[in-house]
């Protein structure tokens, strides 16, 4: 498989969305195309474009609150697991959530 030849079939089968693929196919393949080529360029175009859908204030803001009990969630565990280690098994005086007076 050839990718420019795969990107010129993609911009021939753009151009010419009227006409039927397999008219198509047979102009491509007469002009010198691969059958593997041209399925390729084909699945291209016919791949589904990702589209973003706008989604209210009220989903958004729900989104917001789980992602920060999450987050709250995750850094509670993190100071758990790392409040009490020394680093290298040494008394550095370093605490995370500590105040040194």
């Amino acid at each position: 498989m050839n990718q420019e030849n795969v990107n010129k079939l993609v911009d021939l089968i753009k151009a010419n969305r009227n006409y039927p693929v397999e008219q198509l196919r047979q102009s491509a393949l007469q002009g010198g195309a691969s059958e593997k080529d041209f399925n390729a360029a084909l699945s291209v175009v016919n791949a589904p474009v990702a589209t973003l859908e706008y989604k209210d204030v009220g989903i958004r803001f729900f989104a917001l609150i789980i992602d920060t009990i999450i987050f709250s969630i995750l850094f509670w565990l993190f100071m758990k697991v790392f409040s009490d280690t020394y680093v290298g098994s040494c008394n550095s005086g370093f605490h995370i959530g500590y105040l040194l007076q």
